[in-house]
C-alpha cells in the first residue's frame, strides 16, 4: 500500500505543475446550465464573465481571483437578472484536466453551496452560441 502512495503522489504533483503553465483563457460552458462563460487570464489572475438562462430571463454573473497551480479561487456577483434569494459569494474551482474546471462555489451567508462544473469550448473570441441568449 504505501508503495502505491509513494508512486501516486510524484504523479499528482506533475499535474498540478503542468497546470501552472496552464492558460485557461477561451470560452467555457457550465454544461448543467448551458451557460456560456468567457475566461480571461493575465498570469495569475483570472476573470469570469458567465451568462445563462433561468426561467426566461438572461442571468449573468462574473467574478475575479487569483490560479495557483491548478487551483483557481475566486469571488463572484451578480451583474444582471440575479434572481431573488441569490447572493455572491466565493467559488473554489480545480483545473482537472486542460479541458475541465471542477469545483463549488459558496454563497456570503455560506447558506448556499454547489458543485460546479465548467468544460472548455473553444478559443477566446469564437462567437459559439451555447443555447438561447447566447452568441448573438
Amino acid at each position: 500500500m504505501k508503495r502505491g502512495l509513494y508512486l501516486a503522489f510524484p504523479l499528482v504533483m506533475m499535474m498540478c505543475v503542468m497546470a501552472a503553465g496552464a492558460n485557461i483563457n477561451g470560452e467555457w460552458t457550465d454544461p448543467s446550465v448551458n451557460s456560456r462563460a468567457v475566461i480571461t487570464q493575465s498570469g495569475n489572475l483570472v476573470d469570469i464573465t458567465n451568462s445563462f438562462t433561468w426561467k426566461g430571463k438572461v442571468v449573468e454573473w462574473k467574478a475575479r481571483g487569483e490560479m495557483r497551480g491548478c487551483a483557481l479561487k475566486l469571488k463572484y456577483w451578480y451583474t444582471q437578472n440575479k434572481p431573488e434569494g441569490w447572493e455572491p459569494g466565493t467559488m473554489e474551482l480545480r483545473l482537472t484536466d486542460s479541458k475541465t474546471l471542477s469545483g463549488r462555489w459558496v454563497s456570503e451567508t455560506r447558506k448556499y453551496q454547489q458543485i460546479i462544473t465548467l468544460k472548455y469550448v473553444a478559443p477566446a473570441g469564437s462567437r459559439i452560441d451555447t443555447g438561447p441568449g447566447h452568441g448573438k
